[in-house]
Parts: C-alpha cells; structure tokens; sequence
C-alpha cells in the first residue's frame, strides 16, 4: 500500500513542479521520473546481496530513509539541475520533499499508526515463546 503512496507523491510532485498557469498537462516521463525519486531510499536493498545486513547503517530503512540523506541528494539534484536547463532551487526544494516522504511515510505506516498492534503482536508471541 505504501508503494501507492510513493507513486502519488512522485506524480503530484511532477505536476507541483510543473508550475506553469496554463499547462494542464505533465509528461508521463516526468510523472515516472518523479515517482522512481519516492522510491529511491528503497533502493538499499541492493546492499543485501553485497552482504550488507537489514540491521547496518547502510540496510533497508536504515541511512538511505533519514531525512539528511533526502536533504543531501535533492540538494545534489538541484546543483545539477541548470545541467537539464532547470531551475535550481525549485529542483532541490521539490526533490529533498519527493525523498523526505518516502521516509516519513514509512515511518508513519510502520512505527507511528500501527504501534500498538505491532507491540500487542510482539508482546503475544514472545510470551508464547
């Protein structure tokens, strides 16, 4: 279901950045390149077959989902923006809120709305240990 979120933000975030009054359309390329941005953090889990353990720094969820790594990239993707002869700032804003959501989403989903499941869950099983 989170997946379905990421695609959301990457398609409203394609047409946000858009931003021209007139134009009622955004390119489907943009809509996929801004979405395949949201799911980006996910792609830590490359590391699993180089030996890298979920638990690492560098595991799933673990660097790639914190805020300083979505500051840190859009940023980067900002400064190469005039590159592809786009503006900067919008560039760097957009992409750094685009990765930010991943991680706040998955936080949202994971630690913050199901909790008290995951811990009654927790608390059952390791009782019947």
């Amino acid at each position: 279901m989170a997946s379905l979120g990421h695609i959301a933000v990457g398609m409203a975030a394609a047409r946000i950045y858009r931003g021209e009054p007139g134009v009622q359309r955004v390119s489907w390329t943009a809509m996929l390149l801004w979405a395949a941005l949201s799911f980006l953090p996910d792609a830590d889990v490359i590391g699993f077959g180089l030996g890298v353990r979920y638990e690492d720094p560098w595991g799933h969820r673990g660097v790639t989902h914190s805020l300083m790594f979505a500051l840190a990239l859009g940023t980067t993707l900002g400064l190469a923006a005039p590159l592809f002869r786009r503006p900067t700032l919008r560039t760097a804003v957009t992409a750094s809120l685009v990765l930010a959501s991943h991680a706040l989403s998955v936080a949202a989903t994971e630690i913050v709305l199901f909790a008290p499941v995951v811990w009654f869950a927790l608390r059952t099983t390791r009782h019947q240990r």
